[in-house]
């Protein structure tokens, strides 16, 4: 389907009166002379305006507790590919305990006063609550929005200056073990297609290239 008359990019979604969490696909290919990562970003991959592209599955969190429209809560997140596929496999062995933290400042995007977005994701499995008591909902998501300041690290990449971080908006939302693991599915399924799909179509270009 040609990128501009696509308009729907959700792949699934879990929703409750209040709240509402959907995976989206961000995925993106690597170039023919890296056919075999099939994912972007591993070769630090660019467009031609010079932006990095990155191979992930977009996390899009909506909080409506305190209602529609401006008094919505929306907040976003992503994740690689693989990591979608550790949280799938989680799921699938039916884990008692997981955990996912990760927190990402965008270096190359800066605000007036230097601030640069940061995005903080937690994913969670927890058995029983802090009361001891066996959770109904044991899948805990939280999304956190925000700015920092971005400083090189010694490997190259960067991290949030501490006490620099400042949240704009924060959501959650608590799952089943049946619907999260109908959410996530949905996620893997599509990207088993797409890398056959698009790891298909890269080899074949790479072999022209010889």
């Amino acid at each position: 389907m040609d990128t501009e008359r696509r308009t729907n990019w959700q792949i699934s979604k879990y929703q409750t009166n209040k709240k509402l969490i959907e995976l989206v696909d961000k995925l993106k290919a690597t170039t023919p002379e890296n056919a075999p990562h099939i994912h972007a970003g591993k070769c630090k991959e660019t467009s031609a305006d010079g932006k990095r592209h990155l191979s992930c599955i977009g996390i899009k969190l909506l909080d409506y507790s305190a209602g529609t429209g401006d008094k919505t809560i929306s907040v976003d997140a992503n994740i690689l590919p693989g990591q979608c596929e550790w949280i799938y496999a989680a799921l699938w062995r039916g884990d008692k305990e997981f955990k996912m933290n990760q927190e990402k400042i965008v270096s190359s995007v800066k605000d007036t006063a230097g601030f640069s977005p940061v995005t903080k994701l937690t994913v969670i499995r927890a058995e029983k609550g802090k009361d001891g008591k066996p959770r109904s909902y044991p899948w805990y998501i939280k999304i956190e929005n925000g700015t920092g300041v971005a400083v090189k690290t010694g490997t190259g990449g960067f991290m949030i200056k501490k006490d620099s971080y400042k949240q704009t908006s924060e959501a959650f939302i608590n799952v089943n073990d049946a619907d999260m693991f109908v959410l996530v599915h949905g996620a893997h399924s599509y990207i088993k297609v797409w890398e056959l799909k698009t790891g298909w179509a890269l080899l074949k270009q790479q072999q022209a290239l010889l």
